[in-house]
């Protein structure tokens, strides 16, 4: 009986060393600053306690979990500011700076872990949002909550910083479509009233030249604002970010 269970001690650390490995590799290759993990790290998340939650949605790449609640995965233990000093409260996802994107720090018991105060505590980096529900927990343990809280805040930097730059792309692809519109719609009447001058018969009527003048300076202005409007739009096209510059 020892001997197998010797064999089969052998295969899966053989197995937790080889996705470790793996992982790793993989890892390395868009984050060169990454934390190698190791073999004791598979085996954490290997555990009972991750595999029976039916909430928890796994990342493409194994890398994080998706859950309804930091609560859902161990014990919440609060922001990443309450366990380091932070110049700030959050990272803002917009550039209405309404939102914050927010570290924080879950625990979760584990035999193989003894954190600073000697309990058997192992600690994960997590991100939520302050204005919606989900959080992220990072597949990642630590022995202490400051470490863990580190990370936190710096994934919630990067994944803010990731928002505010979706959310520039958004309202520049926006604006191009109301420059569009306001396009269509200078158009269309700028042609209506060139046709109303020429009437039916495609001659133009003699109109005084208070009109003329009135009509000479609104082409006038339509055409310098297509002008305007193609430039803005190309200037989108080339850098997005110009659309939450303030004016």
């Amino acid at each position: 009986m020892s001997t197998i269970y010797t064999r089969s001690a052998k295969v899966r650390l053989f197995n937790y060393k080889s996705q470790a490995d793996k992982r790793n590799e993989e890892r390395a290759k868009t984050n060169p600053g990454y934390l190698p993990l190791t073999w004791k790290d598979i085996r954490q998340w290997s555990h009972p306690y991750f595999l029976s939650k039916s909430s928890l949605i796994r990342s493409a790449n194994n890398d994080s979990f998706y859950v309804d609640s930091l609560d859902d995965i161990g014990k919440n233990m609060g922001d990443a500011g309450d366990s380091i000093q932070l110049d700030h409260t959050g990272w803002y996802t917009d550039s209405f700076q309404d939102g914050l994107l927010k570290g924080a720090v879950i625990a979760i018991r584990s035999k193989h872990f003894t954190d600073e105060d000697g309990a058997h505590f192992a600690y994960m980096p997590a991100t939520y949002h302050s204005d919606w529900d989900g959080a992220t927990v990072y597949n990642e343990v630590y022995d202490r909550t400051s470490a863990a809280a580190r990370k936190a805040d710096g994934y919630a930097e990067k994944e803010a910083e990731a928002c505010r730059e979706d959310d520039a792309k958004y309202q520049s692809e926006r604006e191009i479509e109301d420059l569009k519109e306001e396009l269509h719609d200078l158009n269309k009447e700028t042609l209506a009233m060139i046709k109303d001058i020429k009437g039916e018969r495609g001659y133009t009527f003699q109109y005084p030249k208070s009109v003329c003048d009135l009509v000479r300076e609104h082409i006038e202005e339509a055409v310098e604002r297509r002008s305007e409007i193609f430039e803005r739009i190309e200037a989108l096209k080339d850098d997005y970010w110009l659309a939450v510059e303030p004016n």
